[in-house]
C-alpha cells in the first residue's frame, strides 16, 4: 500500500513538472515577442466537422495588450486594442462598440498572443504535447474557449485551434508571419469614422 502511494504521489509531482516547465517554455517563446503581424484565415467547424464560416484578414500585435485585426473577407470587421480601450468597428452596419479592456480579455484567444506572461499564467493551464505544440485550458468556466492548442515554429506561432462549450471548433492559421519588427506608433490607435455610430458597452 504504502508503495502505491509513493508511486502515486511520485506521478502528481512529475505531472506537475511537466506542465509548470510547458507554461514556462511557452511563456519564455513569448517573452521574446515584442511585435507579431502576419496574415490569418479563420475556419469555424460545426460538431460533426462541417465547415460553419471562413474569413481572412490581417493582423498586429504589441505585446503587451495591444492589437490591430482586421479581417477583410467575407465582411469587413476591424478590432482595436491599445491597452486600455477595445474598438470593434463594423463598417456595414455604421457603429463601433467602444468598450474597456477587463480581466475577460485575458480569456480570450486573441489575449494569449498579445497579453502578458501573468495573464496567460493566471487564464490557463498549460501542456506540451510535443515539440511545438501546446495545450491550454482554461481555469474557469466562463471562458469563451475551454480548450486552446497552439502551434509555434521558429519563434513564431503559426496555428491556434479552439474548442468552445459548444463543441464547436475555430482553426487560426496565420502566413507571413514576422517578429519584432517595428510598427507604426498609430497602429493601434483608432478614430470613429464621420457618421458612424458608437455603442458603449
Amino acid at each position: 500500500m504504502k508503495k502505491s502511494l509513493l508511486g502515486l504521489l511520485l506521478c502528481i509531482c512529475l505531472s506537475s513538472s511537466f506542465a509548470s516547465s510547458a507554461a514556462e517554455q511557452l511563456v519564455s517563446i513569448f517573452s521574446r515577442l515584442t511585435t507579431i503581424q502576419g496574415d490569418f484565415t479563420q475556419t469555424v467547424y460545426a460538431q460533426k466537422g462541417q465547415v460553419i464560416s471562413v474569413s481572412k484578414g490581417t493582423f498586429k500585435i504589441r505585446r503587451p495588450n495591444q492589437f490591430y485585426w482586421n479581417v477583410n473577407t467575407p465582411m469587413k470587421q476591424l478590432t482595436i486594442a491599445d491597452g486600455k480601450n477595445v474598438w470593434l468597428y463594423q463598417p456595414d452596419l455604421e457603429q463601433v462598440t467602444e468598450s474597456l479592456m477587463t480581466k475577460k480579455i485575458g480569456q480570450t484567444p486573441l489575449a494569449i498572443l498579445s497579453g502578458s506572461s501573468e495573464a496567460l499564467l493566471n487564464n490557463f493551464n498549460v501542456v506540451k504535447n510535443s515539440t511545438n505544440h501546446f495545450s491550454l485550458t482554461a481555469k474557469t468556466i466562463n471562458s469563451n474557449f475551454h480548450k486552446i492548442t497552439l502551434t509555434i515554429s521558429g519563434g513564431s506561432p503559426q496555428q491556434m485551434q479552439l474548442f468552445d462549450s459548444l463543441n464547436q471548433k475555430t482553426v487560426l492559421a496565420f502566413s507571413k508571419v514576422g517578429v519584432n519588427h517595428s510598427l507604426n506608433k498609430n497602429a493601434f490607435q483608432f478614430t470613429v469614422p464621420k457618421g458612424v455610430d458608437v455603442i458603449k458597452a
